[in-house]
Order: C-alpha cells, then structure tokens, then sequence
C-alpha cells in the first residue's frame, strides 16, 4: 500500500515552492534508508506534483506523544524512537543531506510501530567546499533553529541537527510538552 503526497502546483509557484518540492523529489530518490520514508515513484498532472511513497499506518509521533495514554512517552519508547531517527539522519548525512525539519509530526510509524523521517521538503543537499545560507523556518527552535540566518559548510552543517534533536525532540517526547521557555526560544533563534 502506498500514500500520495500531492502538491498543488499553483500553490506551489504563488509560494514560491516549485524548487523545494523538486529537491524533495531528487533527495527521496537518493535515499536508501529504512529509517526514511521511500519513494516508489513520482509523477505530475497538469494541476499536481505527486509523490508516491510508503504508507505509514501507525500516524505521526506528535499523535503519539498527545494522545495515546499520558501525554509524553515511557522512557523505553523514547529511546527506541531517538536510535531510529538518529539512524535516519546519520544515513541523510552519509550522503551529504541535513534534514532541517525536526519535529514530532514530521515521524510516522508503520504498523509495527518503526519511525521513518519524512517531510523533506527543508532538506538540504551540502556539496563539499560548498555552504548553506537559505533561511528555515523559525517557529520553533527545535526546528533549524541553528541555521536560522548562518552560512554552513559541510563541516558543520551535519552536527547542530544532532543536538537539536537531541535535546529539544528527546525531551519534548518524553514530556509531552516543549520544555524550553520563550527566553530560550529566543536565544537559540538569535
């Protein structure tokens, strides 16, 4: 079974997105990863942009942390999710991709309750003796906030996600809530 991301092409081009919804073709294409959703196939019509990929029945993490039980995780299922998606973005890294758009919502279970990171339309493919200075978002600082406005060379562009997720996503997890107050939010966003 497979699931369609379609993506309206007007919608695309008055938000100036035609050039991140191919990257995010081009990048799935590379990715070989159990730990990152999988492309089967993409196609357009005259309207969309479709990207045909694995169905992921178990729903998203934030789901998950919201509203199954006790808001937050147990500790085992924290740490089995945080090795899953370390997995996934030690692979995007291997072949020179930072993903910038950590969030709970953008980790969708199977069936048997395995995480894969999708939503890749952020990331970012880093050529070697090349640097990264697009703007990402800056609603929440567990989310690119280290890249907010810096240029980044390959040599440090693959770390910071590590310790956002880390430290933002692992205790966002596990505690259901975002733990850090708007103080920091502004420092890790300045």
């Amino acid at each position: 079974m497979y699931a369609c991301k379609k993506l309206d092409k007007k919608r695309l081009k008055k938000k100036g997105g035609e050039k991140m919804a191919l990257l995010e073709k081009e990048i799935l294409e590379k990715v070989n990863s159990r730990f990152i959703v999988t492309l089967s196939y993409a196609y357009q019509s005259k309207a969309a942009l479709c990207l045909v990929m694995s169905l992921m029945n178990g729903g998203d993490l934030k789901y998950h942390i919201y509203n199954v039980g006790e808001r937050g995780l147990e500790m085992d299922r924290v740490i089995f999710y945080s090795a899953q998606i370390t997995c996934g973005m030690l692979h995007l890294h291997s072949i020179q991709i930072v993903y910038r758009d950590m969030k709970p919502e953008n980790v969708l279970l199977d069936d048997d309750g395995h995480c894969r990171l999708s939503d890749l339309g952020l990331a970012v493919e880093v050529k070697e003796g090349k640097s990264i200075n697009q703007r990402v978002s800056e609603s929440s600082p567990c989310r690119a906030a280290w890249l907010v406005g810096r240029a980044c060379s390959i040599s440090n562009a693959l770390s910071p996600p590590f310790n956002s997720f880390g430290i933002c996503s692992s205790l966002n997890i596990l505690c259901g809530h975002f733990i850090l107050s708007d103080r920091w939010k502004e420092d890790l966003l300045y």
